[in-house]
């Protein structure tokens, strides 16, 4: 794929392109702490007919951000609108992991003449309504996460983005990377993802895909009810022998559910 730069909002932001034989577009969209490298097992099998662009999200990969910025979870959705217009992207089906999930949300709920359809791995639903004790722990997840020493945390951290341990050993090559400190700060811009709105519907199809063994927050809580609360969802895959990454985890039936997709909605 060919690189690309990019700056915005105090980020220079790296991102690639593999063009393909048509104008649908692929966005994917990585989880927090990771990079673009983590869909590889998903870019080996998309169609050549399909434009595919992966981004390092701002301070992520090789994305860097000025010292004095805060990584910024609202700052991201205007990072992916700024690429999408360099691009000329006028609408693209958005696939996203964990903290990408959540991004491709924001983007199909802000902007919603950028996104055709979603494919959404391993995330909560950012509408929903979170209850008491939801809401009291993202309140006091700063605190939780700050307390704990850097090489315990990383540990932790990437052991639960999988089950197996070739996912946990790159998770972990890729938050050392970012470091404790710029982590922590994404995970707790993540709070901003959740905006309570009781009569949203998607505009597009969505499908949901999510490791059955993900001990990640709510995320199995919420891909349980999804379909119940949006009747744009087309399907929900649970991946066997998978935990919060499950494109790394089980590939397989991950790529076929999107494939599955995409010869639905972009055939």
């Amino acid at each position: 794929m060919k690189e690309y730069v990019i700056d915005n909002l105090g980020s220079q932001l790296h991102y690639w392109i593999r063009e393909g034989e048509s104008n649908e577009w692929l966005v994917f969209l990585h989880g927090a702490g990771l990079d673009h490298h983590m869909f590889e097992s998903q870019y080996a099998v998309i169609p050549k007919r399909y434009n595919i662009l992966a981004w390092d999200a701002r301070g992520h990969g090789k994305s860097t951000i000025k010292p004095q910025v805060a990584i910024n979870y609202r700052d991201m959705i205007d990072d992916v609108r700024m690429i999408c217009k360099a691009q000329h992207i006028d609408s693209a089906t958005f696939i996203g992991q964990s903290m990408g999930g959540f991004l491709a949300q924001d983007v199909a709920y802000f902007h919603p003449e950028l996104v055709k359809s979603l494919i959404l791995i391993d995330c909560a639903r950012n509408t929903n309504k979170l209850s008491k004790l939801e809401k009291i722990g993202l309140k006091l997840q700063p605190y939780m996460l700050k307390a704990q020493p850097e090489p315990i945390f990383l540990v932790k951290s990437a052991q639960m983005c999988g089950k197996h341990k070739p996912t946990v050993d790159f998770a972990y090559q890729k938050m050392r990377q970012l470091g404790k400190e710029r982590l922590v700060e994404t995970l707790v811009s993540l709070r901003q993802a959740f905006h309570e709105d009781k009569k949203y519907q998607s505009h597009c199809p969505i499908t949901l895909i999510c490791g059955k063994e993900d001990k990640v927050g709510m995320i199995i809580k919420a891909m349980k009810t999804w379909r119940k609360k949006d009747k744009s969802v087309y399907q929900t895959v649970w991946v066997k022998n998978a935990g919060h990454c499950a494109n790394q985890d089980n590939a397989k039936p991950v790529n076929q559910a999107i494939l599955k997709h995409l010869n639905k909605f972009l055939a």
